[in-house]
């Protein structure tokens, strides 16, 4: 069933960014702006979601292997669920640099993690010291944490299904690279450019994913309607307001605080000033003070020379 523009409403996928953060060549998926917010326009959102979602059923229905891509936190164990229920392959913990680029050797570790799960299953390992199959089993948890989610990948992925485009920017590289179809949930702060099929949306609120991923993946509809409440398209207008008004009032404080660093500065100039002045006089006054000792002294020698020619004039007398 299709997607309805309220329903779309409803998990707030028409809330973008701040207008400071937007990428220009989203303009043409954005509707308008409000307080500040660009605002989606769903119209467009459904239209896209829906041929993503038809693109995805094909290349299922071809054999082709589509992988989901979502490492974001809040979102990786829904999006973890969805992908199973949907049968298809996932990667959620973090992107393994090279899985397309550097296929081959990705593939062998797929293999590797395979052959020791099944080892351990079937006892082959059973003549193995209990040191050697502690590094088996702590060999296998890195495995699975990078490529639990791409068992049984014998060939390189022919699509990628995004969720955040912006977040996965290496996933969306390496298939730019390797001419890999990219079919991806674009915010307003993302570039576009090299995404094969753009579906425009919030790629942030937990209710929005859930709708896109559930849909394009053709899951059943009850998963669509968890944990979305009226309150959402609110509550996520008013996060994204707020992280606006952090903004703004950091560009304040730094303001404010380049205007005190600036008074400090001119405080300073003026204490250096005033110091430099009471010295300068206080050089003035010790000049004027050696001055008057000089002459006091040369007025003490002179009165002891008038002294003696008075003493010498009476010796003369006598």
């Amino acid at each position: 069933m299709t997607v309805s523009l309220q329903e779309l409403f409803d998990a707030g996928c028409h809330l973008g960014h701040p207008r400071e953060k937007w990428h220009p060549r989203m303009r043409s998926w954005i509707y308008c702006e409000q307080d500040g917010i660009h605002l989606i326009d769903l119209e467009k959102t459904a239209a896209q979601l829906e041929k993503a979602k038809a693109r995805i059923q094909e290349l299922k229905t071809s054999g082709k292997n589509v992988v989901v891509v979502a490492t974001k936190k809040q979102a990786s164990e829904m999006v973890r669920d969805l992908a199973i229920e949907s049968g298809v392959m996932y990667i959620v913990n973090r992107w393994p640099g090279g899985l397309l680029t550097n296929w081959e050797q990705v593939r062998r570790s797929v293999k590797r993690m395979s052959d020791i799960e099944q080892g351990l299953a079937n006892g082959r390992y059973k003549d193995l010291t209990k040191y050697e199959r502690m590094l088996l089993e702590k060999e296998l948890a890195r495995l699975e944490r990078l490529f639990g989610g791409l068992k049984g990948l014998k060939n390189k992925p022919d699509a990628l299904f995004v969720v955040d485009a912006q977040k996965e920017k290496n996933a969306v590289r390496e298939a730019i690279k390797e001419k890999v179809e990219i079919i991806a949930m674009v915010d307003t702060n993302t570039d576009p450019t090299g995404i094969s099929l753009v579906v425009p949306t919030n790629d942030d609120a937990i209710s929005a994913i859930r709708l896109v991923v559930s849909e394009a993946l053709s899951v059943r509809r009850q998963h669509r309607g968890e944990g979305v409440t009226p309150e959402i398209e609110e509550n996520t207008h008013e996060q994204a307001k707020k992280a606006a008004d952090v903004d703004e009032k950091s560009t304040k404080q730094e303001k404010k605080s380049d205007k005190s660093e600036k008074t400090k500065e001119d405080k300073a100039t003026v204490t250096e000033k005033v110091e430099q002045k009471n010295s300068d006089e206080s050089d003035e006054k010790g000049k004027n003070v050696d001055e008057k000792s000089a002459i006091n002294h040369e007025n003490d020698d002179a009165s002891a020379k008038n002294a003696a020619e008075g003493e010498n004039t009476s010796e003369t007398k006598e």
